[in-house]
């Protein structure tokens, strides 16, 4: 699939991430651990691209969970 400015891509990645935390809603997770837990990790092949995965992960681990719990207390998504 080609697209012809960048709009048009922007819409498709909106509906993608829309459909991932409709998927997350519906089998209970918050959409940001859903999105953690499916994340790559070291060493893990993207199989998009065929490189092997860099970490960054680890360096952001302590936000990302610390900012889960917090939405997940919210219950935005519940």
């Amino acid at each position: 699939m080609t697209y012809s400015t960048h709009g048009e891509l922007a819409k498709a990645l909106f509906a993608s991430e829309q459909m991932v935390d409709e998927l997350a809603i519906k089998m209970g997770i918050d959409p940001l651990e859903f999105r953690y837990n499916n994340a790559l990790r070291e060493g893990e092949v993207d199989l998009a691209t065929g490189k092997t995965h860099v970490d960054k992960l680890t360096i952001t681990h302590k936000y990302v969970t610390k900012n889960i719990t917090v939405v997940s207390q919210t219950k935005l998504y519940r």
